[in-house]
């Protein structure tokens, strides 16, 4: 019974997949408050982008590049 209590002691099976969750845990950790702290500037950054696009497609910010077509005939009308 002693030796089993010593070897369940110093046994190591367990322990690099206990520092691979401990590690992944901190990166994680690292990665969430690296993104909360940059989302401002992103969301800032990217208005700017769209506003850029709005000011140079027009006044509504929409430019249409293709005619739409004719939807209610359905499927149809595309197969030649």
């Amino acid at each position: 019974m002693t030796g089993t209590m010593k070897r369940l002691l110093v046994s190591e099976e367990g322990q690099g997949m206990t520092e691979y969750a401990l590690i992944m845990a901190c990166v994680v950790l690292l990665v969430i408050i690296t993104l909360s702290q940059i989302s401002g500037p992103i969301n800032n950054l990217l208005a700017k982008v769209i506003d850029a696009f709005s000011a140079q497609s027009g006044a509504d910010g929409i430019q249409q590049l293709a005619p739409a077509g004719n939807w209610d005939q359905g499927p149809a009308v595309f197969m030649t």
